[in-house]
């Protein structure tokens, strides 16, 4: 799809990465996005990444769901 789209200079899978490099990839961002679509399970499952995205203080968009509401409070929009 990335070539498909013309993207191969934008998009970079990267593939399992490191602890140590998942927070220096994830420092970069801006804003983190949550794309876990609204199910049984994440409306009462807290994802770790939401807790990562803020640890490092970043913003979050995420669909609605009950768990993500209570987990990110106002960090989520």
């Amino acid at each position: 799809m990335v070539e498909d789209r013309d993207l191969l200079d934008t998009v970079h899978f990267t593939g399992r990465v490191s602890d140590e490099e998942l927070l220096e990839i994830l420092s970069t961002a801006d804003i983190c996005v949550n794309p876990d679509r609204p199910s049984e399970m994440n409306d009462i499952s807290t994802m770790i990444k939401i807790m990562e995205y803020m640890g490092l203080g970043k913003p979050i968009v995420q669909f609605d769901s009950k768990e993500g509401r209570f987990s990110a409070q106002e960090a989520s929009l």
